[in-house]
């Protein structure tokens, strides 16, 4: 990676992270977002297509219909559990407990090993 390309992806990660007080800094949030989209976007039709490609087509519409169906609720008194976005809306240490399993030294761990790395930056 070039130094300009490395400058810029830090830039941009900067920009995702800094609290956005004005509507310029907003702006570039949005657009930021909307890359972010557009790229998951197409790694989600690559993998589609590898899918029909390995004759998993089938799979793939039957997983994606009960996805769909899931984000209209779910049985139990927390439907929005069900929902596509609800693993993305975890704080950090929700998802790396309950999604990653990590036990609380491993979530200790972790912790101390953020820190570390942002007193290096």
């Amino acid at each position: 990676m070039k130094d300009s390309e490395f400058k810029l992806l830090r830039s941009r990660c900067i920009a995702l992270e800094t609290p956005a007080t004005d509507d310029s800094t907003r702006e570039v949030q949005f657009r930021l977002l909307v890359d972010m989209i557009t790229r998951l976007t197409q790694e989600v039709e690559a993998l589609k297509e590898l899918l029909a490609e390995k004759g998993e087509a089938q799979n793939f519409r039957r997983i994606m219909r009960h996805r769909a169906l899931s984000n209209h609720g779910g049985p139990g008194p927390n439907p929005f559990q069900y929902m596509s976005v609800y693993r993305l809306l975890k704080t950090e240490d929700v998802y790396l407990q309950e999604d990653l399993e990590l036990s609380a030294e491993e979530l200790d761990k972790f912790k101390k090993d953020v820190q570390f790395r942002q007193q290096l930056t």
